[in-house]
C-alpha cells in the first residue's frame, strides 16, 4: 500500500497462485488517534494468471512514503514522489532534498526478515541542500528502507518508509564503510572512494572524500 496524496491510496496485490482471494481494508478516523482500526470494505479478487516470480513484500503497517510531518523534519515536498523504487542493478542512490540539514539514519530490511536490519548495506553522504542514501542489495527481491531524522521532541523520529525492488541477480555485493551520521551532516561530507568496508591491497593507499 502506498499513499498517492492526502486522500488517495494505492494497494498492489501479488497473489502467490491462481485462485480467489479476499482483500480487507481497515482504517481509523484522524480524530480518534487511539481507536482501533475498523474494517472499511472487503473485495473479492479472482486471480486467473500466473505471476512470473511471486515474492512477498516487506511487512509494513503504514503506507509507503513519508510521514505527514516530513516538512517539520527538514524535507522538501519532493519526498512525496518517491515511495516505491525498482532498480535493475545491485546498487542505487536516493537523493533527499532538505530545507535544513539534519542528521538522518537509514535502515535496510529484507522481506524475508523484516525485523533484522541489513547493517552495512546503506551509507549516507551530504551536500549543501540534500543528503543521499546509497543502497546495495545483497540479493534480488523486495526491500524496506526506513528513514529516521533528527527531531525536536526525540533524538530521531520516523520520517519515511520506502519500498525498494532489486531486479538484478546480485553476486559478491560488498558492504559500505562505517560512518558517523552526525559528522556527515554537520560537515557536509561526501565520500568518493573507496566505498567498500573491506578494501584490497591496491586501495589501501587511496582514500578520497569531499567536504
Amino acid at each position: 500500500m502506498r499513499r498517492l496524496d492526502n486522500k488517495t491510496f494505492e494497494v498492489r496485490v501479488v497473489p502467490p497462485e491462481v485462485g480467489e482471494y479476499t482483500l480487507n481494508l481497515f482504517g481509523k478516523a484522524r480524530d480518534y488517534l487511539h481507536a482501533k482500526f475498523r474494517k472499511l470494505i472487503d473485495y473479492t479478487l479472482r486471480y486467473n494468471g500466473v505471476y512470473p516470480t511471486p515474492t512477498e513484500f516487506p511487512d509494513h503497517k503504514k503506507a509507503w512514503g513519508p510521514e505527514p510531518n516530513y516538512a517539520e523534519l527538514g524535507f522538501t515536498d519532493a519526498i512525496q514522489s518517491m515511495p516505491v523504487f525498482s532498480h535493475d542493478s545491485a546498487e542505487m542512490s536516493i537523493e533527499l532534498e532538505q530545507t535544513r540539514l539534519v542528521t538522518i539514519l537509514a535502515e535496510l530490511k529484507a522481506s524475508s526478515d523484516d525485523k533484522k536490519e541489513l547493517e552495512g548495506y546503506t551509507m549516507v553522504t551530504a551536500r549543501e541542500n540534500s543528503q543521499t542514501v546509497h543502497i546495495r542489495f545483497p540479493a534480488l527481491g523486495y526491500y524496506r528502507l526506513d528513514l529516521f531524522a533528527e527531531g525536536k521532541t526525540e533524538k530521531f523520529e520516523f520520517a519515511a518508509m520506502f519500498l525498494l525492488e532489486c531486479t538484478a541477480n546480485a553476486t559478491n555485493v560488498k558492504k559500505f564503510p562505517k560512518f558517523n551520521a552526525d559528522s556527515v551532516a554537520k560537515h557536509i561530507c561526501e565520500i568518493f572512494e573507496p566505498k567498500d568496508y573491506e578494501i584490497s591491497r591496491s586501495q589501501r593507499s587511496v582514500s578520497k572524500f569531499g567536504l
